[in-house]
């Protein structure tokens, strides 16, 4: 696991492209399309249960709540999720990544790197705020995003199953 690190105020200096928007979501409609996304991956690629897991209904609607669930529009159109969490490591003000997903039909048209700038930008919190987020090993695709996207990796570990 490999974790990636960005200011929200240096994240929110990079530019998205024009027909990427984030806007706040109130609720979990989306949530049977966003399980089939990932059911989807987990059909083509097994080993993506490894670093990417289905949030829980639950917990997203309370991220609505607190405004940091967020969906991705592309030319208007439902094109993903984007969520956070404050998160408050060792004394450091800062929320973690909980989602940054796209679908299937916007995957390979290079947004992924502007998903980090998009949350970033949506997010109610200072710009001295850190955005943090682990992004696995076997995800190198997710790990050259983020850092694209202007976060830095700072740390690794190595998680050994019981």
């Amino acid at each position: 696991m490999r974790q990636l690190v960005g200011l929200l105020g240096v994240l929110r200096q990079h530019k998205t492209p024009p027909e990427l928007a984030c806007v706040p979501r109130p609720d979990t409609a989306f949530y049977t399309r966003y399980r089939q996304i990932h059911d989807l991956h987990l059909a083509n690629d097994p080993d993506h249960a490894r670093h990417a897991r289905c949030e829980d209904e639950e917990e997203l609607q309370e991220l609505a709540e607190q405004g940091l669930l967020f969906d991705v529009q592309a030319r208007g159109t439902w094109a993903g999720l984007l969520a956070a969490e404050p998160n408050h490591p060792h004394g450091i003000q800062g929320v973690t990544v909980i989602e940054l997903l796209l679908d299937h039909p916007y995957r390979g048209l290079g947004y992924g790197k502007h998903l980090s700038t998009l949350l970033a930008k949506a997010l109610p919190m200072p710009d001295q705020t850190c955005l943090m987020g682990t992004i696995h090993a076997d995800n190198p695709t997710a790990y050259r995003s983020a850092l694209r996207a202007g976060r830095l990796d700072v740390r690794g570990e190595i998680r050994i199953p019981l």
